[in-house]
């Protein structure tokens, strides 16, 4: 099996529990018997990978303005913490 091979020559372990398969284009029963083939659960697009969204279309800017949202907020805390108080 493909998935054994990968854990021997990588030494890492596959949690089936965490993973998906994801497919483009296949259609519902051979994205069931490769399910079946790696013990995993089936998956669709869109998902979160790490919190970033992903799609196999271009992403449209709603799909990442919460993102650019947070990472403003973080960079106005930052600026605001490690900002040395200027007298005017």
């Amino acid at each position: 099996m493909a998935s054994s091979f990968y854990e021997q020559m990588i030494g890492m372990k596959i949690n089936y529990d965490k993973s998906d398969l994801l497919t483009i284009g296949t259609d519902e029963e051979r994205v069931n018997e490769f399910a079946r083939i790696f013990c995993c659960k089936t998956g669709e697009f869109p998902l979160k990978y790490l919190g970033v969204p992903l799609h196999f279309t271009k992403l449209r800017r709603e799909d990442l303005q919460p993102i650019i949202d947070n990472i403003i907020k973080k960079i106005a805390r930052w600026k605001g913490s490690y900002c040395p108080m200027q007298d005017v």
